[in-house]
């Protein structure tokens, strides 16, 4: 059954205009979020209205999270990393049963529950939804220590000044409530008896932005931390024993971190002890050179670099902390893979990876022993040789996840190492081998988040940048898959039965992709697309059975960027909208910073690059090659192609020619100085269609 929208709900039970609808898409479009938490920040509705709507939508329950009271316990089964960016709020915890009460702000999101099932060791998940900002201030609230805010409904606040239509004056604003302004102070802890440094030391740390906390009994440093993990722990010197005796008899609670020795205001001046951060970096870096000269001729440096980036992504989306990032870079590291296991491995029916994939297993350990790092090097190596033994650490879910961690980053760094391209055009292949070993040695769950890393590097956009989405079709097994892999990718996604609604929801906000069912209604989907390509520049894709070429042109003729036939890729479809959302707006693709933007065809084909070019009037040059080492080059004014070259092809013939190539090419984007002389005078269409016909005729003829 489809699933109601928000906006509908609250229409049809008369709790809210079109206008304040509107009014509040236009701050979400700015400031991202969800809708109802728009709607909570202008006071159209009240939080038990909302909720009660929410509830109605997703067929679940919803939680007031105001005043509500949460152990201690239970908001250490989510680490804060995992509760701010997957947006979820432990607050009850039932032992008998092992399920987790969990506040959520979107609750048909299955792969953040395997995340949060899998960091609280829950045997099961009890879902409520709760209002996203409100979700929000709980997290500041009982993780962060952050005094507890006046109920939305009773601050007084003003919405921005600026294109929100609300009528308010700039003499009537009001600051917005302090709590709001201000941003979270780091939090140190200073574990000492010397009572004078809190009348000079506190001032001074104050001043500096940091907020410091000097403690010298169990009870205080208890309590501390049990609000949450400082981000600097001090222990100083005359109670560095008492501290380790506190946690030993358990009663205080084991930081997340070692603690950092404090020995004297002076001796910190004067000694000028180094970073952490500079000190580990020093660590990885002398480590990455050892590495490379024992994997030397096998193992490329710029392939390690990327190793070690692969594991930094993923121990950020699992919420490790810095220490436990940096000990896996140095455990994997530590590391030495086989010649055979590599070539193997390179195979393109390689799938597996054996228990002998690393050599002088000995060796490694012995390094890791010699290594005095405030995390167990050692230990996530040993786990590591178990899981490929076939004897996982599954009891320990901190090795466990690290001994996949380190598994899957090498596996990878085998299987793209010898391949032609860089290694992040291998992702198909890693992908399709990664899922083949997913719950046979990999775990599932980690499986996942890993992928995701890898197609959020490929132009995953940023929240701020975050994009609209309609999907226009009666519910079917491509509209909700694609709607899941568009999610999956940031997007906010919005699924739409009909074209009547779909028209009404246009007029009322401009989307940046539309994704129409051609079958459905194909009359009103040529007819939806002549309107959109009038007025706006959204992106159009449409997706049919009926795979036929005539039928291909003549929705590409009238104003589609992409027709999907079915079977539908649906992971190559998310990477093209991203590589044509990036196209039409440089500034937020994920290539702005090196001043270009590059992709292959088999991510962006041909055709769609110059129709996203086209509508965006761009006048750029285009490099182009072959893997066969052809070259071609393409100049466009304002959108229009105005000149080409392919070898000894040139003008239109040249376009016909890199046509011809399919998918076997590259491009990249740079900005135009000097155009050469025009030598196409044809539109666009002209040429894209006429070359489109001449593939077809050559593929008959073969």
């Amino acid at each position: 059954m489809e699933r109601k929208r928000l906006d509908r709900i609250l229409l049809d039970r008369g709790l809210i205009s079109e206008d304040q609808i509107r009014q509040a898409l236009l701050r979400q479009k700015t400031h991202g979020g969800l809708l109802g938490s728009h709607l909570l920040y202008f006071r159209f509705l009240t939080e038990r209205q909302i909720l009660d709507a929410l509830e109605e939508q997703f067929g679940v329950p919803g939680v007031e999270l105001d005043g509500i009271e949460v152990p201690d316990s239970v908001l250490k089964k989510v680490p804060l990393k995992i509760a701010a960016d997957h947006l979820v709020f432990p607050f009850r915890f039932e032992e008998r049963t092992r399920t987790l009460h969990l506040a959520v702000a979107e609750p048909e999101n299955a792969e953040t529950f395997q995340t949060v099932k899998q960091v609280s060791m829950a045997r099961d998940l009890k879902v409520y939804v709760a209002v996203e900002s409100l979700l929000r201030r709980a997290i500041r609230v009982h993780y962060l220590g952050h005094p507890r805010e006046e109920p939305l409904s009773q601050i007084v606040e003003l919405p921005d000044l600026f294109g929100h239509g609300t009528g308010q004056s700039r003499s009537e604003s009001a600051p917005a409530p302090k709590a709001a302004r201000e941003e979270r102070q780091p939090r140190v802890l200073l574990v000492t008896q010397a009572p004078f440094l809190r009348s000079f030391l506190v001032p001074i740390f104050e001043r500096e932005g940091c907020a410091l906390e000097i403690l010298d009994e169990a009870e205080g440093v208890a309590a501390y931390l049990k609000s949450g993990p400082p981000d600097f722990l001090l222990v100083g010197r005359d109670l560095e024993d008492a501290f380790s005796r506190w946690v030993q008899a358990r009663a205080v609670p084991a930081p997340e971190a070692s603690p950092l020795p404090f020995v004297g205001v002076s001796r910190a001046l004067l000694e000028n002890p180094v970073p952490y951060a500079r000190m580990a970096a020093v660590a990885l870096s002398s480590l990455q050179e050892a590495a490379l000269y024992r994997n030397r001729g096998h193992v490329p440096a710029e392939a390690l670099s990327l190793l070690l980036q692969d594991i930094r992504d993923l121990a950020r989306a699992f919420g490790m902390g810095t220490v436990a990032a940096d000990g896996l870079q140095m455990a994997a590291l530590l590391l030495t893979p086989s010649p055979q296991a590599l070539a193997e491995a390179q195979r393109p029916d390689g799938t597996g990876m054996p228990r002998d994939f690393f050599t002088d297993l000995s060796a490694t350990l012995a390094r890791a022993q010699e290594i005095d790092f405030p995390w167990d090097i050692e230990g996530s190596l040993r786990s590591l040789f178990r899981l490929l033994a076939g004897t996982p650490d599954k009891a320990d879910p901190d090795r466990y996840r690290s001994s996949n961690i380190l598994a899957m980053t090498w596996y990878r760094l085998a299987c793209t190492v010898g391949c032609p391209g860089s290694p992040e055009g291998a992702l198909d292949s890693v992908r399709r081998r990664l899922q083949a070993l997913s719950g046979r040695l990999f775990s599932p769950e980690i499986v996942d988040a890993y992928l995701q890393v890898l197609e959020g590097r490929r132009g995953r956009l940023s929240p701020k940048s975050q994009k609209d989405i309609f999907v226009v079709s009666e519910p079917n097994e491509v509209s909700k898959t694609l709607s899941r892999h568009l999610r999956q990718q940031g997007y906010r996604t919005v699924e739409i039965g009909d074209f009547d609604e779909a028209e009404a929801l246009y007029n009322r906000k401009r989307p940046d992709v539309i994704v129409m069912n051609y079958d459905q209604d194909p009359e009103r989907t040529l007819a939806l697309c002549q309107q959109i390509r009038r007025d706006s520049r959204t992106l159009l894709y449409a997706f049919t059975n009926q795979n036929k070429p005539s039928l291909v042109l003549r929705l590409l003729g009238s104003g589609f960027n992409d027709i999907l036939v079915s079977p539908v890729d649906y992971a190559i479809v998310t990477r093209r909208i991203n590589n044509s959302l990036a196209v039409l707006t440089p500034s937020e693709g994920p290539s702005s910073a090196s001043g270009g933007f590059s992709a292959t065809f088999q991510e962006l084909p041909f055709v769609d690059l110059v129709q996203a070019l086209a509508q965006s009037q761009r006048s750029v040059h285009v490099r182009i090659a072959r893997s066969n080492g052809e070259q071609a080059s393409l100049y466009l004014r304002d959108g229009e192609m105005v000149h080409a070259s392919c070898g000894q092809a040139a003008g239109e013939d040249a376009v016909f020619q890199i046509i011809r190539w399919r998918d076997d090419g590259s491009f990249r984007l740079e900005p135009v100085r000097d155009f050469p002389p025009d030598n196409i005078g044809s539109p666009n269409d002209f040429i894209l269609m006429e070359g489109l016909r001449l593939l077809d005729e050559s593929t008959l003829e073969a």
